[in-house]
C-alpha cells in the first residue's frame, strides 16, 4: 500500500450547494495538514475538534491518537490507545469516542473483539466489554447514546459477517439485534432521524454493490432503500442537513472525487457539485459548526500525489 496520500476535506453550509435556488457555488480549500498521516482510523467530533484514532501507515497499524482543533486549523498528538488498531468502528456518546473492533495486523482481515473510550477531558483510554464477536471494516452509528455496530470481518479471511449489536455505556453490556440482511465490508453510514442508513461497500465476495439499507431501532428491523447510483467501498459517510453524504471512495482504479448524496424524504441519491479536488479513499468524515470535514487517501497504488495534505470546502 506504499504511495498513499492523506488528506481532510471541509463541506461547508447547505448555501453552498450549486443545486440550491440561488445558491452561490462552493470552493475547496487547503487546511494544516495532519502530524503523521495514516489510513482507515476511527474519527469523532467532541466541541468543535476532531479526534482521528489509530489506522494504518504503509507497514502496520497504528495507535496514535491526533486532535484537529476546527477554530484554530493545528493538529496536536494525544494519548496513544492501548493497541494498535485500524478498520475499526468509532461513535461519541456524552463527550467520549468510542472505538469498537479494527485490525490490529495488515496481515489479515481478522477483526478484533475489544472497545475503548477515549475521555478528552482526562487524555485517557479506558477498556470496556467486548464485543459479542470480533469486528472490523463495519459500519456503525450512535442513536440514542448508543453505540450500534456492524461486525463485517469477524475471522482470517472471511469478511462475511451479518452480525449487528448495540452497546450501552450506561451498563457496559453489548445486546445482539437483527443481523444485516446483506453481508457487506467497508461501508458508510450515518444517523438521521434515529435510523441508521448504511451504503458504499462490497459484497461477502468482495464484488462493489449499490445496495443502500436503513436500520430502525425501534421495529428492529432493515430495510432496502433506493441504490447508490455509483459502486464504492472504503468512502466516508455522514449526516449533513438531515441528507446522507457518501465522500470519494474507491470504484476499481484511483479514489473517487465523487460526492453522493441521498434524502431520506424522497428516497432519491444525487451527485454533488462540485466534487472533489482530490480523490479520497479510507476515509472518515465528520460535522462541526455547519461544516463536513473529511480526513482520507487522495492516492493509491500508482496513483500520483504526496502525503499529508488538508481542505476544506467553504460557500
Amino acid at each position: 500500500m506504499a504511495g498513499l496520500r492523506h488528506t481532510a476535506i471541509a463541506l461547508a453550509g447547505f448555501c453552498a450547494i450549486t443545486w440550491s435556488s440561488g445558491g452561490q457555488a462552493a470552493q475547496w480549500n487547503t487546511l494544516a495538514s495532519e502530524i503523521q498521516p495514516l489510513d482507515a482510523s476511527m474519527a469523532g467530533e467532541i466541541r468543535g475538534v476532531i479526534y482521528v484514532a489509530g489506522g494504518y501507515n504503509s507497514s502496520a497499524p497504528s495507535t496514535t491518537l491526533q486532535a484537529y482543533d476546527t477554530a484554530t486549523n493545528t493538529w496536536t498528538t494525544l494519548a496513544p490507545m492501548p493497541v494498535a488498531l485500524s478498520f475499526g468502528s468509532a461513535g461519541v456518546i456524552k463527550g467520549r469516542l468510542y472505538v469498537a473492533g479494527g485490525q490490529n495486523s495488515l496481515s489479515t482481515s481478522t477483526g478484533t473483539e475489544s472497545l475503548y473510550v477515549y475521555d478528552p477531558v482526562t487524555n485517557k483510554w479506558k477498556q470496556k466489554a467486548n464485543m459479542p464477536q470480533p469486528s472490523a471494516e463495519g459500519v456503525s452509528g450512535v442513536i440514542g447514546s448508543q453505540l450500534y455496530v456492524q461486525a463485517a470481518c469477524s475471522t482470517d479471511g472471511k469478511c462475511d459477517g451479518t452480525a449487528f449489536d448495540v452497546y450501552n455505556p450506561a451498563t457496559d453490556m453489548w445486546t445482539a439485534l437483527a443481523s444485516v440482511p446483506v453481508a457487506t465490508t467497508n461501508g458508510s453510514a450515518a444517523v438521521i432521524a434515529g435510523k441508521l442508513y448504511t451504503a458504499a461497500y462490497s459484497n461477502a465476495g468482495g464484488t462493489l454493490i449499490t445496495t443502500t439499507q436503513v436500520y430502525d431501532p425501534v421495529s428492529n428491523t432493515w430495510t432496502p432503500i433506493a441504490n447508490m447510483p455509483t459502486a464504492v467501498t472504503v468512502a466516508a459517510g455522514v449526516r449533513f442537513k438531515n441528507q446522507f453524504y457518501v465522500f470519494g471512495g474507491l470504484n476499481g482504479g484511483c479514489p473517487l472525487t465523487l460526492v453522493q448524496v441521498y434524502d431520506p424524504t424522497k428516497n432519491r441519491w444525487k451527485a454533488y457539485s462540485p466534487a472533489m479536488p482530490l480523490g479520497l479513499a479510507y476515509e472518515s468524515a465528520e460535522v462541526a459548526g455547519g461544516i463536513v470535514y473529511v480526513q482520507g487517501t487522495s492516492n493509491q497504488g500508482g496513483c500520483s500525489g504526496v502525503r499529508g495534505n488538508n481542505q476544506d470546502l467553504v460557500p
